[in-house]
């Protein structure tokens, strides 16, 4: 009998699949406590880092350690973004309530603002995950400075944010039909899609400084 050849581009596609699945869950997870889902999305990019560099990698090891080394960091930083957001869905809402043409302009000040939180929180986890940074702030600094020197990766993350929302505006019962998507596929493979699209910028990072070393070497 021939032996089976798993080492093909078929198998390393499905365990791809299966490990952005296995993400997913643990973000899920990580995020329901709310004040935890900072440290849980760091994680994720910690993982997805390796996945997109060709690294070696265990999914749950490298998350679990992620999450313990930098909930503190990631929280520090999760918690203002999050009082951010709901201030901006606060005026978004109140915006669609007053007349033209004020109304107009906050709501759209808040979706423009919306969508540069959206790049600076992304882009500064996935940079936090992969360097040290002194003061979580700089990550958020540095994450949209970056997010703008790449438009089209920048734009891919945008519509990989925005997505769901559309789907949920324009079609609610296909959005509920998808929520296991939502839920389980799309949130590991959006961290790979953007740490794949940050490769190139990341590695000319790496190739600067020891950031990166140092941030493995220290648990």
């Amino acid at each position: 009998m021939k032996k089976l050849n798993i080492d093909n581009w078929f198998f390393r596609t499905m365990a791809l699949i299966g490990d952005g699945v296995m993400l997913s869950v643990l973000w899920v997870i990580g995020c329901l406590p709310v004040v935890t889902a900072g440290a849980a999305t760091l994680s994720v990019f910690a993982v997805a880092h390796k996945m997109a560099a060709g690294q070696d990698y265990a999914v749950c090891r490298d998350f679990c350690k992620a999450f313990r080394r930098d909930f503190r960091q990631a929280t520090v930083l999760w918690l203002p973004m999050l009082a951010l957001a709901l201030l901006l869905v606060l005026d978004g809402w109140y915006g669609g309530r007053i007349p033209a043409p004020w109304g107009g302009l906050l709501r759209g000040a808040a979706v423009a603002a919306t969508l540069v939180w959206v790049l600076s929180f992304s882009w500064g986890l996935a940079l936090l995950a992969r360097f040290t940074y002194r003061k979580s702030a700089d990550a958020l600094k540095n994450g949209l400075v970056l997010a703008l020197r790449t438009p089209r990766a920048a734009l891919l993350t945008l519509l990989l944010a925005v997505l769901p929302w559309a789907v949920l505006t324009g079609a609610p019962a296909l959005f509920f039909y998808l929520l296991p998507f939502w839920l389980f596929v799309l949130p590991g493979a959006s961290a790979w899609c953007i740490a794949r699209a940050m490769r190139p910028a990341v590695t000319e990072l790496e190739h600067k400084n020891n950031y990166y070393l140092d941030r493995e070497e220290n648990p």
